[in-house]
C-alpha cells in the first residue's frame, strides 16, 4: 500500500522493518525494530484507493464492524484476502473470533462509553464524524508524502476526494464582536452565537466573539477555531472555562477520545 501510494521512504522502512524482525525478532515473533529506531508505518487498502482519489462512498454502521465508508469496506475486503492468515484459517473462525473480540472490546469500555454517551449530543453524529475525519486525515498524510503529484486539499476544505461528511453543515465563522450571526438571540453585551464546524464537535453557545478560552488551566486565546482544534484531538477529562467580560464565567467538563470525539456546548450569560 505504501508503494502503491507513492510513499517510497515510507515502504522503505516498512522493508528495513521486516528485515531487522526477520533477523532479530526469532523470525518476525517479536517486534525488534523499535529497539534499532524503526517504528511502524501503517497503511490499509482503503486509505490507498483514497490517496489514489476514490470518493469515500456512503458511510455505513453494520453489526459487528466498525464503522464504514463503501470504500474502506472494498479496502478492507483486500486487506483481508492480502493477509496470509487469511488463507489458512477457515472464513467462520476467523470473523467468529474477530466478532468476539469487538464484544469484548465494547464490555471492557462500558465506563467510557458511558462517559461519551452522556457528553455528546449526538453519539451517531460524533461517531460518524469522528471517524470520516480520521479517515481524511490519513490520506491527507499520504498524499502529502506521495511522489505521485496529487492536487492539493480545496478551499471548502475536502482532500480533493472526499466531499465535506454526511450529513455537516459547512463551517459557521465566529462572529465578530458587537455582532450576532444569523438565529442567534443578541445581548446588550454584544454576544452573538459562536459555532465550530462538525468536524471539531464543539457548539459554544450565546458565546461573545472575544471570550477567552482556557482548556485544562492554559490559555488558548479567542473562542472559535483554536479552542475547537483543542477539543478535537483532546483525551480523557477535560475542563473548558470560557469568560468574558460582562458575562457570568461558564465551565464545562467533557471526556474525549480519538474514537469518540466530544462535542461540548459552554455557554456565557449576561451578567
Amino acid at each position: 500500500n505504501l508503494s502503491v501510494q507513492g510513499r517510497f521512504n515510507d515502504s522503505g522502512q516498512e522493508l528495513g522493518r521486516f528485515v531487522i524482525n526477520t533477523m532479530f525478532g526469532l523470525g518476525g515473533l517479536i517486534d525488534a525494530a523499535p529497539s534499532f529506531g524503526v517504528g511502524k508505518v501503517a497503511a490499509d487498502t482503503g486509505q490507498t484507493l483514497g490517496v489514489l482519489g476514490a470518493g469515500p462512498g456512503p458511510y455505513l454502521m453494520l453489526p459487528l464492524f466498525e464503522p464504514l465508508t463503501v470504500r474502506d469496506a472494498v479496502g478492507q475486503v483486500f486487506d483481508s484476502v492480502m493477509d496470509p492468515t487469511s488463507w489458512l484459517v477457515p472464513f467462520e473462525i476467523g470473523f467468529s473470533s474477530s466478532a468476539v473480540r469487538r464484544v469484548n472490546d465494547r464490555a471492557l469500555s462500558l465506563e467510557l462509553y458511558e462517559n461519551v454517551e452522556e457528553t455528546v449530543f449526538d453519539l451517531y453524529g460524533a461517531v460518524r464524524n469522528g471517524y470520516l475525519q480520521r479517515r481524511r486525515a490519513l490520506i491527507r498524510e499520504g498524499r502529502a508524502k506521495s511522489r505521485w503529484g496529487h492536487r492539493k486539499a480545496t478551499e471548502s476544505g475536502s482532500d480533493g476526494a472526499d466531499p465535506p461528511d454526511v450529513g455537516a453543515r459547512p463551517p459557521v465563522p465566529a462572529a465578530p464582536p458587537e455582532q450576532v450571526t444569523p438565529g442567534a438571540a443578541a445581548s446588550g453585551h454584544g454576544g452573538g452565537r459562536l459555532e465550530a464546524d462538525e468536524e471539531s464537535f464543539l457548539i459554544v453557545d450565546a458565546t461573545p466573539s472575544e471570550a477567552q478560552v482556557v482548556l485544562d488551566g492554559q490559555a488558548l486565546g479567542s473562542a472559535g477555531e483554536l479552542l475547537a482544534r483543542a477539543v478535537a484531538v483532546a483525551r480523557g477529562q477535560h475542563t473548558v472555562e470560557i469568560a468574558a467580560k460582562g458575562f457570568r464565567p461558564s465551565v464545562a467538563r467533557f471526556v474525549a477520545d480519538p474514537s469518540f470525539p466530544a462535542r461540548v456546548r459552554v455557554a456565557l450569560a449576561p451578567e
